[in-house]
């Protein structure tokens, strides 16, 4: 499993220097419902890149277009921040490099997992034999799922997250979903590791989180 997320990883970065400079991403505090009006003048220039949160939502396209964007939205008092890139993940653009990626993904020979898998492609749980090649071609393409996913997991009684990355950067949009549901009661919100941060130290006291948060843990 190591062996294809690290291709995927990989294969994904070296089509991305492509569009390197074309492109801007942006954090917008509106529901889905909401920027569906304000993305409609920009037709293609324009995407919505994540739903992470029933209001944290990311849009990508075309810098200019998301400098009007953004203009627009700070005169109505909608909160905004500029995420650190110059390229525009799930976006129209990812359409020129279709061809390059599905040939790059093409090696990979998906298999039904163990563990359940809830894909952020779709918003539903999924057998992991569909993960080949198209799939991860969309994971690029379509906008990532995040909110339904978790209104689902929570709705399932999960009640601790871990977010496996460098740095914690959904725990926003999280808190966002259980405060939509508050039924939901106590949840955990939990990381690998974080910014300056990466040692087996940071690594292993974040198990230990996991563990006192109720999660099972293979020590």
């Amino acid at each position: 499993m190591a062996v294809v997320i690290a291709l995927i990883v990989a294969r994904r970065a070296q089509a991305m220097v492509k569009l390197t400079g074309k492109g801007a991403m942006l954090s917008v505090s509106l529901s889905p419902e909401e920027i569906g009006s304000r993305l409609g003048p920009f037709g293609e220039r324009l995407s919505l890149a994540a739903i992470n949160g029933p209001a944290s939502l990311v849009i990508s396209g075309d810098p200019e277009a998301l400098s009007a964007l953004e203009e627009a939205c700070e005169r109505d008092g909608v909160q905004t921040k500029a995420i650190a890139v110059d390229y525009a993940a799930h976006s129209a653009q990812i359409e020129g490099l279709k061809d390059e990626l599905l040939e790059a993904f093409e090696p990979i020979s998906a298999q039904s997992g163990e563990i359940p898998f809830h894909s952020t492609v779709t918003g539903e749980l999924i057998d992991t034999a569909e993960l080949g090649a198209e799939y991860w071609y969309r994971n690029l393409r379509q906008s990532v799922l995040m909110e339904p996913v978790l209104r689902s997991l929570l709705e399932q009684g999960q009640r601790a997250f871990i977010e496996v990355s460098p740095h914690p950067v959904l725990s926003f949009g999280l808190q966002e979903a259980v405060d939509a549901h508050p039924e939901a009661g106590e949840v955990s919100s939990l990381e690998t590791l974080r910014r300056d941060q990466g040692t087996p130290e940071r690594f292993a006291l974040s198990l230990a989180g996991a563990h006192a948060a109720g999660a099972e843990v293979d020590w």
